[in-house]
């Protein structure tokens, strides 16, 4: 049997003005971190070094949770003057361009820069072309099917075992396609993006692209939040 995973509460982001924080919930009282990975002390959308549920994310948590976009922008920008996002596909098929520039574009609305990386699905290529840096916020991309979260539990399993330790404690899973429950605990920001995110700014119906905006927007925040506790 594998270590034991904290369930979480899926955290609610408010698309537009306001961001709220994602909060996970844990069997101890040292607050929401991911303890299932070996010798982490790390708290998701918390600055290091603080004291779990005193950082910044979670102390908006324990308020409400409710910021202004500008203020958690700022927060981002002066700790990562050029924030790093990776972004990682789990099928050669997904189309990460698009969501890339429609990711980069929401979050320059925070007056938050970026330094974007593409890669996946090979692994150790992408570590080998910087793909999968040391130190980044990592959003994985997959289909949206029975198999999405085997695939991204295989991903982290791989992250650990392989010197990626940081991009396992600040990941975003971003299953496209059809919504699907989650099977058992889930210790991960999860947000879950329709196909028309993965479609160029200019196509598609006024329809599609307001749902697909919606989504950047949530994607956006959890980033923001996952950002925050990001050395």
């Amino acid at each position: 049997m594998g270590p034991q995973r904290p369930a979480a509460v899926p955290g609610h982001f408010v698309a537009g003005d306001v961001v709220r924080v994602q909060s996970y919930q844990c069997d101890d009282q040292e607050g929401p971190y991911m303890r299932w990975i070996p010798g982490s002390r790390s708290n998701p959308g918390s600055a290091a070094g603080t004291a779990p549920g005193k950082g910044p994310a979670s102390g908006a948590a324990a308020a409400g949770g409710v910021r202004p976009l500008a203020q958690v922008g700022a927060q981002v920008a002066a700790k990562h003057p050029k924030l790093p996002v990776a972004l990682f596909r789990l099928e050669p098929e997904v189309a990460l361009q698009p969501l890339r520039l429609k990711l980069a574009s929401a979050l320059a609305e925070a007056s938050v820069s970026t330094s974007f990386t593409l890669g996946g699905p090979g692994r150790v290529q992408a570590v080998l072309d910087g793909q999968l840096p040391a130190q980044a916020v990592l959003v994985v991309v997959t289909t949206s099917d029975d198999g999405a979260q085997d695939r991204l539990m295989d991903l982290v399993e791989w992250l650990l075992a392989n010197g990626r330790q940081q991009l396992a404690e600040h990941l975003v899973f971003a299953p496209v396609g059809q919504r699907r429950q989650l099977a058992g605990s889930f210790a991960f920001a999860h947000v879950p993006l329709g196909a028309q995110v993965l479609e160029h700014a200019s196509g598609g119906t006024p329809l599609r692209r307001r749902a697909a905006a919606a989504g950047i927007d949530q994607l956006r925040d959890a980033v923001l939040d996952q950002a925050l506790g990001l050395e």
